[in-house]
């Protein structure tokens, strides 16, 4: 059975250096800060069992936990905020609840339930050919799993935006993060005024309505991804700072406090 279950690589000194926060829920780059999340994406609706994937976070405390931190060359770990990954090493997630060191050759084995910092991504996609009741009822499940939990959401959006507001209406979890948000300056509002956070990759750049809304996004609620693109995040950030007018700095800045205030401090 696979879930989409992403894990961190956070370098060591995140500061006095100010470092880059990537929201994307595909294959880790080793660079910056990478959110932990697992779900069912749209997608893989009609083929996964949401019971299954939603028992894996029973009896785990309610909420998302500290995680691991490993060392920066042995791979070994004790209880801290959030996952620190040897970059050289080449660590990651194999498999379900399953940690390995590539170089090392040793795992962790567990659920990794306690290290998901939020749920997803789920989400809408009215333009694949799941069913939309196979995609409604995964979504459901899930939005139902983050409230419990007090994780936040990761949402994927493709032609079903109202619909989607109508179910975070119905069940709003803590928070929301639209991944790879490409959609209009009025569909960025309503979000916006709700208070969730969006989130722009490279495909924002060749979206004219797209870029009209990063133009009018509050530093606050703003964060960057690289998705499942090749280009890395700090061209995403560099793009993107052209695009607004602000040093990449800020951009920085904005990025890590609002993920500071997201995940950071989830369980204060």
């Amino acid at each position: 059975m696979h879930y989409f279950l992403n894990l961190l690589k956070i370098p060591i000194f995140v500061s006095p250096m100010l470092t880059y926060i990537n929201i994307h829920t595909h294959r880790p780059t080793g660079r910056g800060i990478e959110l932990r999340t697992a779900g069912i994406h749209p997608w893989e609706a009609d083929s996964q069992d949401v019971e299954a994937f939603a028992a894996r976070f029973a009896d785990k405390g309610g909420s998302a936990g500290t995680g691991v931190a490993g060392g920066a060359t042995a791979g070994t770990g004790h209880a801290g905020e959030g996952v620190v990954r040897d970059e050289a090493a080449g660590t990651g997630h194999v498999g379900e609840g399953v940690v390995r060191d590539e170089t090392a050759g040793t795992e962790r084995v567990g659920d990794g339930a306690a290290e998901v910092q939020a749920i997803g991504e789920t989400g809408l996609d009215f333009a694949c050919p799941i069913p939309r009741e196979a995609q409604f009822a995964a979504l459901r499940a899930q939005l139902a799993l983050a409230r419990r939990t007090g994780r936040p959401v990761v949402l994927h959006c493709v032609r079903a935006f109202e619909p989607l507001m109508r179910e975070l209406d119905a069940c709003q979890p803590r928070a929301v993060i639209f991944h790879g948000f490409i959609g209009s300056p009025e569909q960025a509002r309503q979000a916006l005024r709700r208070g969730y956070y969006l989130s722009f990759g490279e495909r924002a750049f060749a979206s004219p309505k797209t870029l009209r809304a990063l133009h009018e996004m509050p530093l606050g609620q703003l964060f960057f991804e690289t998705d499942d693109a090749e280009v890395s995040i700090e061209e995403i950030y560099a793009r993107a700072a052209e695009a607004l007018g602000r040093p990449v700095e800020e951009l920085q800045r904005a990025t890590l406090e609002n993920y500071k205030r997201l995940f950071e401090t989830q369980n204060g």
